[in-house]
């Protein structure tokens, strides 16, 4: 339907009101404090965490991803039985709020952490501190049937059928987890090593000093991050689709 006068003007502006207030006030009003400071883009803190946040959020996608496609694989595989009830309760973690996640998970780690630490100890003498919480660590069945039929493992079959067909929908995968990873906060200010943050924790450490001209670099590469990943998926889908990237 092709609107025309303050009807056109109307959808425009109810268009136009999320993208402005989401993402181009916020970027104006950070570029403004980042440009009070432009020595900050070269603080060592900053490169630091663009770093930091490229590895964690690069090998916690990879992880992700890889993790999931074998659970989708062997309950394919499974047919019914326990893998039909195992497979939906991964979604939990995702309607879980990160912290709450993060309080479950760091109490085992830690008991764990430190029984592993002891036994190294116990064995070499030598005392190799905390390893886990001190580091940053649809198909036609005919066609897998005939990969089967030619000789082919269920490992095989996977890399040999399933996996190039599900290329583009891996990649486009990966890197929704890559964003979700990046802009991570809570989770991730309690799972951390002492002394390592994360584009996104060290602008939540100092717009919490208000120190903001600090932090404006940090948050608007967040941003950059996330918006370079999203070109990257809009590329890939073209590719795949045919068609033309959309805005």
């Amino acid at each position: 339907m092709r609107l025309t006068g303050p009807a056109a003007a109307l959808a425009f502006a109810a268009c136009a009101a999320p993208v402005l207030a989401g993402f181009v006030l916020p970027v104006v009003v950070m570029g403004v404090h980042s440009a009070g400071a432009p020595a900050q883009w070269l603080a060592p803190g900053l490169l630091a965490a663009l770093r930091n946040t490229l590895v964690v959020a690069g090998l916690a996608s990879l992880a992700t991803v890889a993790a999931a496609v074998f659970l989708v694989y062997g309950m394919r595989l499974a047919g019914r039985g326990a893998a039909r009830w195992v497979l939906p309760l991964t979604t939990l973690g995702y309607a879980t709020p990160g912290a709450v996640l993060a309080v479950g998970l760091l109490l085992p780690l830690a008991a764990l952490d430190h029984r592993l630490a002891d036994a190294v100890l116990a064995l070499t003498g030598h005392d190799p501190g905390l390893l886990i919480t001190g580091t940053a660590f649809a198909v036609s069945p005919s066609l897998p049937m005939a990969a089967r039929s030619l000789g082919r493992s269920a490992g095989g079959t996977l890399t040999a059928v399933y996996l190039p067909m599900m290329r583009g929908s891996v990649l486009t995968a990966v890197l929704v987890v890559f964003v979700d990873c990046v802009k991570e906060l809570p989770a991730t200010l309690l799972l951390r090593p002492f002394n390592y943050n994360t584009l996104s924790t060290r602008t939540f450490e100092l717009a919490s000093l208000e120190r903001l001209s600090e932090a404006a670099p940090a948050a608007l590469l967040v941003m950059a991050v996330g918006l370079v990943a999203v070109a990257v998926m809009a590329r890939s889908e073209a590719a795949r689709t045919g068609r033309p990237p959309r805005a």
